[in-house]
């Protein structure tokens, strides 16, 4: 996040514009290529657009 320069508050904003409540129901919070963010719902079972995607460390 710091690389990118992406605060805590605007993850979470973009999580609860996404009508999720808690952090922890989104299934993952993408940062797209114009800036934005954009708020996936969990998979339950169906293919992934995630996949292939690099999982940054902590």
């Amino acid at each position: 996040m710091k690389r990118e320069r992406i605060t805590e508050g605007e993850i979470m904003a973009a999580v609860r514009g996404a009508g999720q409540p808690r952090l922890e129901d989104a299934g993952a919070v993408v940062l797209e290529t114009d800036g934005s963010l954009h708020v996936l719902n969990p998979l339950r079972g169906a293919a992934s657009t995630l996949e292939g995607v690099r999982i940054p460390s902590s």
